[in-house]
């Protein structure tokens, strides 16, 4: 490694006097020498290590799970579906703080009705991530296949499938606003030009993929949360009522997270379901995600449709726009 100049150290300990003032960073040494720690470098002793069993299907009733062969299988310590996981831990409130957004009520791990692929339907928990992920695949799942939702204009469309029988028309949230007078910029364009797009939906793939790592003390009733999360407090504040736990009582901690994109702002079923096992089991449990399981189980963003009317003068100035936005919200 190079020495320093003196002019680097005097720059390290001057405080910077304006925007665009050179800092050296502080948090690089323990990047490039492979100090920085993980969700996955946390290693409580006695763990359990997790795998999820998902749906293969987009739409579907479960009439059953059989676990019975995953259970043979060695250094399987169990194998937990919603009968059991909703013991500790409650439902799920999905909503926005607007009136127009419609509340939904969800288990966290549903046993019963999968809406999406990938969606988490019974998790294995072994002494080893092979020994879960091998026991997983034992395990037998008996669908009976409902028409699946895969265009967002076709599922507002009257006698369109419907996801969750709260939402019948599948549109959770229907929200207009108005600025200015509109019909009036209209009435007076010289142009007006209309115009459909679509905004395919995109996918953060971060090198260090979600996981998370929960260990419930059943003397003391903490629990401590590791994940690779953007939002640790927010994800306390979810998680401490379908738990029945005090805020308090849980220490959520985020170490170095290798990259986010605002993926890991949002909480997700593991980041429930994690914690509610070791609280169920009294012993810790850990869960990395593979990069499998990213592509499919993960969130998806932004994908819209836009119908977009323009009002323009001769000389191309805009004068007002009239739009209806269709946002893909997904499962």
């Amino acid at each position: 490694m190079t020495q320093q100049s003196s002019a680097d150290q005097n720059n390290r300990s001057r405080p910077a006097k304006y925007v665009g003032s050179k800092v050296l960073r502080a948090e690089d040494p323990r990047y490039l020498t492979g100090r920085a720690k993980y969700t996955d470098d946390v290693d409580v002793p006695g763990a359990l290590h997790a795998a999820f069993v998902r749906s293969t299907h987009p739409h579907a009733f479960i009439r059953s799970i059989n676990t019975s062969r995953a259970l043979e299988v060695e250094g399987v310590f169990g194998v937990y579906t919603q009968t059991e996981v909703e013991t500790v831990l409650d439902q799920l409130v999905t909503t926005l703080p607007r009136p127009e957004v419609k509340t939904v009520t969800r288990q966290v791990l549903d046993s019963h009705k999968v809406t999406y692929v990938g969606q988490p339907i019974a998790v294995v928990l072994a002494t080893s991530r092979y020994v879960a992920e091998d026991a997983a695949e034992e395990v037998e799942v008996d669908y009976d296949p409902l028409p699946p939702v895969l265009d967002a204009e076709a599922a507002l469309q009257p006698g369109a499938p419907v996801l969750r029988p709260e939402i019948p028309d599948n549109n959770f949230a229907h929200i207009e606003f108005q600025r200015g007078d509109i019909d009036k910029a209209f009435r007076e364009a010289d142009h007006v030009f209309s115009k459909r797009f679509h905004q395919g939906c995109y996918h953060a793939a971060p090198l260090e993929l979600r996981g998370v790592v929960a260990d419930y003390d059943p003397a003391s009733g903490d629990l401590t949360v590791w994940s690779s999360s953007q939002n640790p407090h927010l994800f306390r504040s979810l998680l401490a009522g379908p738990l029945g736990m005090q805020e308090s009582k849980i220490r959520w901690i985020a170490d170095n997270v290798g990259g986010g994109f605002g993926m890991k702002a949002h909480f997700f079923d593991e980041d429930a379901i994690i914690p509610a096992l070791s609280k169920l089991v009294g012993r810790p449990v850990k869960w990395i995600e593979d990069r499998y399981e990213n592509l499919v189980a993960c969130e998806r963003s932004k994908e819209t449709i836009i119908y977009l009317d323009m009002a323009v003068r001769a000389d191309g100035t805009f004068l007002a726009f009239r739009g209806r936005y269709i946002g893909v919200g997904g499962a």
